[in-house]
């Protein structure tokens, strides 16, 4: 702790470490937070795949998300949680 207040004082960012991730991973990561926006999240590769899904088809189906302006949007929000459980289920190997 010591050495932690003595970094912060003396204008040095600690680190513990830091992660690098794949561009699977951010596009999935973009994904799951831009579904929690009211503006909802582009319709890249992933998003795409996403509503072409089982899943996704079940929900576009269901009026709990769609298309609107190129964008993928939640249309109940508070079904938010259930539809981003459900992104994450997909996987690379299912597009």
């Amino acid at each position: 702790m010591d050495r932690y207040l003595a970094d912060v004082e003396g204008g040095v960012r600690p680190r513990l470490g830091e992660e690098t991730i794949d561009a699977v991973t951010a596009e999935g990561d973009r994904l799951m937070l831009g579904l929690r926006l009211a503006a909802g999240v582009p319709l890249g590769p992933t998003a795409r795949c996403f509503i072409e899904s089982a899943a996704g088809l079940r929900l576009t189906e269901a009026g709990v998300m769609g298309e609107r302006n190129g964008r993928l949007v939640v249309l109940d929000p508070m079904l938010t949680d259930a539809v981003v459980r459900e992104a994450l289920s997909v996987s690379a190997d299912d597009c």
